[in-house]
């Protein structure tokens, strides 16, 4: 009888360490750590401007920008949305006071007219770039049709 009650015991405590070590009571690794990692990497791409919003024009086509200009408006698209909010706010009320609806609606028109501002800022460099890409073909056509007809010429 104490031999069974030995191999018993043994496979009881085979089957608690089991369960132990498949619902994680004791963990090898830290999962937490690896969030951090993620998160601090996230982070410092976003803050360098690696990472950056896509601009995209009414076509689908994606626009080039600087990481700043990307920066300034995301910033402000984000103020348009609060002002947004706070303006639904202010309306849902069952008694909205009219004052604090109009600043709100104020500070959402001001928040939406900094954005188109940024929005031709940025078109605006785009057309300047296609000006300066336009007129560097040319030049490049012009001197590739200057060689071609000097060396043609010799």
């Amino acid at each position: 009888m104490a031999g069974r009650l030995a191999w018993i015991l043994a496979g009881g405590a085979a089957i608690v360490g089991g369960m132990v070590f498949q619902d994680d009571w004791f963990k090898f690794e830290s999962r937490e750590h690896d969030r951090e990692v993620a998160e601090a990497i996230t982070e410092a791409k976003s803050e360098s401007g690696v990472v950056g919003a896509r601009i995209v024009d009414g076509n689908g086509r994606r626009i080039e920008a600087e990481p700043e200009a990307v920066r300034a408006l995301t910033d402000a698209v984000s103020l348009l949305v609060k002002a947004e909010a706070a303006l639904a706010i202010a309306e849902m009320g069952s008694n909205p006071e009219q004052g604090e609806v109009e600043a709100a609606r104020a500070q959402r028109d001001a928040a939406r007219a900094q954005v188109d501002a940024l929005k031709a800022q940025i078109k605006a460099r785009e057309g300047a770039e296609a000006a300066s890409n336009a007129t560097r073909d040319q030049v490049r056509e012009q001197v590739r049709k200057e060689v071609r007809d000097a060396v043609q010429g010799s």
